[in-house]
């Protein structure tokens, strides 16, 4: 014999419909879940990308300030090495106040200095010394002027007479401080009336390593 259902047919409707919703109500909870842990992990990456570039941010700043700074110390590098080429140029120069006073030592009380001028020379020492080492009748001075000298002096002096204006000259021949000396002529200046004569001297001013103690 076949079962007879008498369950009535709007019982049936209400739990297919109960079963209907508790699928929904599942199927939501699951996207649900999938929603948040979706947002949870991609917050995680987010927060991590943000530490990334905040490390990123910081190392480049950081790699700004070292280049800064290295280009700095090269520039101080370059600006000492600058100043210490030139002091080491000038070591040997004997200061113009030095070779002002030796000439205002050696200038008789007749004889005044109406011009001075101090100026570099450039002398090519090797072709020098191999010159003047054939000539045994030069001076070691004459020599050593040739060979070391790096400043010229051009002097204009005044002088009552020619004897005084010649022991001038023979006062700078011996001084220690000049290797060569190349005279111009001597002409006749009047000055106020009176008849001086003037001569144009040319010194060679030896380096301070030449210069005997």
């Amino acid at each position: 014999m076949s079962q007879i259902d008498f369950t009535p047919q709007w019982y049936r409707n209400e739990l297919h419909s109960v079963r209907n919703r508790r699928r929904r109500m599942a199927f939501v909870g699951v996207i649900i879940v999938l929603m948040v842990s979706w947002f949870v992990i991609n917050e995680g990456r987010i927060r991590s990308v943000q530490a990334m570039l905040h490390e990123t941010q910081a190392n480049s700043e950081q790699s700004q300030l070292l280049s800064a700074r290295l280009q700095s110390i090269r520039d101080e590098k370059q600006k000492l090495q600058g100043q210490l080429a030139h002091f080491k140029a000038l070591q040997n120069h004997v200061p113009p106040s030095v070779v002002l006073a030796e000439i205002s030592h050696r200038i008789p009380d007749q004889a005044s200095l109406v011009d001075f001028r101090l100026a570099p020379v450039s002398v090519n020492r090797a072709s020098t010394r191999k010159r003047t080492s054939r000539s045994a009748s030069v001076p070691r001075a004459h020599n050593s002027a040739q060979a070391y000298c790096r400043m010229k002096a051009t002097i204009t002096a005044h002088a009552t007479g020619s004897e005084t204006m010649f022991r001038f000259v023979r006062n700078l021949k011996e001084s220690a401080l000049f290797g060569v000396l190349d005279q111009g002529g001597m002409s006749g200046r009047e000055l106020s009336g009176v008849t001086l004569k003037q001569k144009t001297i040319y010194l060679y001013v030896l380096d301070a390593e030449c210069i005997a103690p």
